[in-house]
């Protein structure tokens, strides 16, 4: 699941940032990359509290 989500963001984000004209390759580079990671640890604190109920 967390797969699939963190693809969705990497391809909508740069497709956004073209439709309202900005560079594209902005989208792609890190602040993809920091979105993922924040998106990672969010699902990985919910799972662990979900477990440890």
């Amino acid at each position: 699941m967390p797969h699939r989500i963190e693809t969705a963001g990497q391809h909508l984000f740069p497709w956004c940032l073209a439709r309202i004209g900005r560079d594209p390759a902005f989208g792609s580079g890190p602040l993809a990359t920091i979105i993922q990671d924040v998106l990672s640890l969010v699902i990985y604190f919910v799972t662990v509290s979900l477990l440890a109920l």
